[in-house]
């Protein structure tokens, strides 16, 4: 990719941002809206690429690109790539274009369909996992991804505590992992982050 024009980036960070905040106000079902991370886990998202130099990222539910939009400017600095999923081919599309205009698109590969039958045709290993879909699949997601992760990589899951009742399940997964470090981030609507053991 060419130089990256971080204020394009930022236009279309806000656009897409602003646009959730509108969709979500006027009452739209989850089903006909952007589905977006909060902004602060957004960030955190970021950050945690970047301080652990993520090459490879994948991440389950892309809706309309807004925390690829994040992982994918980490990966500006660290070199890396996304490999992100998503089950609606139509969002998928809504996410490409904001990709292209935030100019790195070249960083993203979008794999539309179900992430059950997509993820086990991943190749492995990747640096940092981010789930971000139907929460009662993430047990699902979170077994499928587990063997593709590196040692000392991360995995981190969003609606945690907005959704706890729906995620408990996953938490009581990670928990009962003998490899995997994990807590709760009380950031945005709640962030599972758990560390693979390195063995």
């Amino acid at each position: 990719m060419g130089e990256f024009d971080v204020d394009a980036w930022r236009a279309v960070e806000e656009a897409v941002r602003l646009e959730n905040e509108r969709q979500r106000a006027a009452g739209l079902p989850p089903a006909r809206r952007y589905r977006a991370l909060h902004p602060k886990a957004a960030e955190f998202l970021y950050l945690l690429a970047l301080a652990s130099g993520a090459r490879r990222i994948v991440e389950v539910g892309t809706s309309a690109g807004y925390s690829t939009l994040w992982l994918a400017r980490a990966c500006v600095a660290t070199g890396g790539v996304v490999v992100t999923l998503e089950l609606e081919a139509g969002m998928a599309e809504v996410a490409r274009g904001h990709l292209e205009l935030a100019g790195v698109s070249d960083l993203v590969e979008i794999r539309p369909g179900d992430a059950r039958e997509t993820l086990p045709q991943l190749v492995g290993p990747f640096d940092l996992a981010f789930v971000d879909a139907e929460k009662a699949e993430y047990v699902d997601y979170g077994e499928l991804l587990w063997p593709k992760l590196a040692a000392g990589a991360s995995l981190v899951a969003d609606n945690v505590v907005s959704h706890a009742e729906a995620t408990a399940p996953f938490l009581a997964w990670l928990r009962a992992r003998g490899d995997a470090a994990t807590t709760v981030l009380e950031v945005g609507n709640g962030l599972a982050w758990a560390v693979k053991g390195r063995t």
